[in-house]
């Protein structure tokens, strides 16, 4: 069923675990396009992309938990994530040396 979230995050779940980070990162980002409210969602989505080098998708996922974050009023986890884009500035930056 394409529209039941559990399955496409399970899914990604299991292909993370075997390392298929690409197929993987496609159906988080279908259950997150499901439940966009889900903060789980954009953590897994942007760690599989995190894992691909994909550097600049994984920010701009961060960037949707972040917004996501201060509609919720959770600050502390907006100003946890930030810290995490700048990981990924940094690792792109080295990557590209």
């Amino acid at each position: 069923n394409p529209g039941f979230i559990v399955v496409w995050d399970w899914l990604g779940e299991v292909q993370a675990m075997t390392g298929d980070f690409k197929d993987a990162s496609d159906a988080f980002a279908k259950a997150l396009a499901l439940e966009p409210a889900n903060v789980d969602h954009y953590r897994k989505l942007a760690r599989a992309l995190e894992l691909q080098n994909r550097y600049d998708e994984a920010i701009a996922v961060v960037r949707r938990h972040i917004q996501l974050m201060q509609e919720q009023g959770n600050k502390e986890m907006a100003g946890q994530l930030r810290t995490y884009i700048d990981l990924l500035e940094y690792k792109k930056v080295k990557r590209s040396r």
